[in-house]
């Protein structure tokens, strides 16, 4: 083993520690179990004070198994240990620097981006002599009947096995996980605790506390990937007898909901071949012979968990089917829609056609009807002064002659003097009117461009 690795290592890896501690460890003290099984029996004691700490410390065993079994109140929590506390059980057993990355996963659920990875460590430090610590991921039911009646939780690992004795640090992210519960039933009562099963294994053979973390979390996976295929299945249910005319949104709650599902499949998935990779490392700890029930109960562990994997890539597969025939039927459903669409733009055009037809046939009407009052106008402004002018003079100018036939009298020029002179007058009025009133709208237009009032289409137009 390299010193100087080992030294940059711990270094490394103890400022990240003192990075997180507030949420890996507590402020202070803490509060543990250790169990001591040898042939003689078991004792449980219990490490809640400084004074009980250092007793520990100075209590050395020289044969059997030291279990030391720490927990949090939830996956959520801190260890019920301060730093301080678990730097000087490091320094006390020499514990490896690679199991402070074990550590350093706990405060929090198992995150995603360490799923795939145990941490795992083997050394060999001579004959008969090794180092192992790895990160196991597991679920366990939460009973708090919920969304989710799945907790997704992990079990830090320490073993130091010596020809004379062995050395386990079982770090719990929950007091009510499965292991942490055997290990507190087992000490409650030290006059039976050797009656126990898996205390007494540990007795003749100290590995096999990892077949018992095995055997205590590895199954819960095949329930929760059955409960993810079962969601599977009711989602497959509804895309296949979903509608192209159905909403939009229920296609895309859907795909959300089973991308959801996806992540889930996901983590199992990874979580499962870390396990694989703790399974190998425990293997490399064992010089038993092929058929020993301990090498036995590996092979056991690593068929299952391959068999989870194989699972996980099946309801993959599923999940990615589901969202191509959804994904289908949202294609067709936007094609109906386009036709819809473009059928009512076609109806719309003919219409606005119709209605452009309607409004010519308006305006070449109004256009003649326009030219017809414009001729009615001037042939009134010169008949009207000319009524006028022969309703002041009367019938001066017409006389009956001899052979009773109307007679112009010779001062008619008069009267066709007047009659011009006013219809002169009229058009002059007409025309000084009609160039007041451009002039006036001309005036309003500057000062309503001058207030921002107007603006001018073109410029607007370009701006949109």
């Amino acid at each position: 083993m390299n010193i100087i690795s080992d030294r940059l290592t711990s270094e490394v890896l103890q400022g990240q520690l003192e990075q997180f501690e507030d949420d890996i460890f507590l402020d202070k003290g803490g509060e543990f179990q250790v169990i001591d099984v040898t042939e003689n029996g078991t004792v449980s004691t219990e490490i809640k004070s400084e004074q009980d700490l250092s007793w520990l410390l100075c209590q050395r065993l020289s044969a059997g198994t030291r279990i030391i079994s720490i927990s949090a109140d939830s996956t959520i929590d801190p260890l019920d240990i301060s730093l301080a506390w678990v730097q000087r059980l490091s320094k006390a057993y020499k514990i490896r620097p690679e199991f402070l990355q074990v550590l350093l996963a706990f405060g929090d659920e198992p995150h995603r981006s360490e799923a795939c990875s145990a941490s795992n460590t083997f050394l060999l430090a001579g004959e008969d002599n090794y180092y192992l610590s790895y990160r196991f991921n597991f679920v366990e039911p939460n009973k708090r009947g919920g969304h989710d009646p799945w907790s997704r939780r992990h079990l830090g690992v320490y073993h130091h096995h010596t020809s004379e004795s062995d050395l386990y640090i079982l770090l719990h992210c929950s007091s009510s996980s499965a292991l942490c519960q055997r290990l507190a039933l087992a000490a409650q009562d030290n006059s039976h605790a050797d009656q126990d099963l898996l205390l007494s294994d540990v007795t003749k053979h100290p590995g096999s506390l990892h077949d018992a973390i095995l055997a205590c979390y590895v199954h819960h996976w095949r329930l929760y990937l059955r409960d993810l295929g079962d969601e599977i299945s009711i989602m497959n249910d509804e895309a296949m007898v979903a509608k192209v005319t159905d909403a939009v949104s229920e296609g895309h709650n859907r795909v959300r909901r089973l991308r959801k599902l996806r992540d889930r499949v996901n983590f199992a998935s990874s979580c499962c071949s870390s396990n694989m990779e703790v399974v190998r490392s425990i293997r490399k700890s064992r010089k038993l012979p092929t058929g020993d029930v301990h090498t036995s109960m590996l092979s056991t562990a690593d068929t299952i968990i391959n068999g989870y994997i194989r699972n996980s890539r099946a309801l993959r597969d599923a999940i990615d089917n589901t969202i191509e025939l959804i994904s289908c039927t949202g294609a067709l459903h936007n094609q109906e829609e386009s036709a819809k669409l473009d059928k009512e733009m076609r109806n719309l055009a003919e219409q606005t056609s119709r209605v452009t037809l309607k409004l010519k046939e308006i305006n070449q009407k109004f256009a003649n009807d326009s030219a017809i009052i414009t001729i009615i106008t001037i042939l009134s402004a010169i008949y009207v002064p000319g009524g006028f002018v022969a309703s002041i003079f009367g019938t001066n100018f017409f006389q009956f002659g001899e052979t009773r036939h109307i007679v112009i009298t010779q001062d008619f020029w008069k009267f066709i003097i007047c009659w011009v002179g006013l219809t002169a007058v009229t058009a002059v009025i007409y025309l000084l009117t009609f160039t007041y009133i451009r002039s006036r709208k001309g005036q309003m237009s500057a000062r309503n461009r001058e207030s921002g009032l107007w603006k001018d289409p073109e410029k607007d137009s370009e701006e949109a």
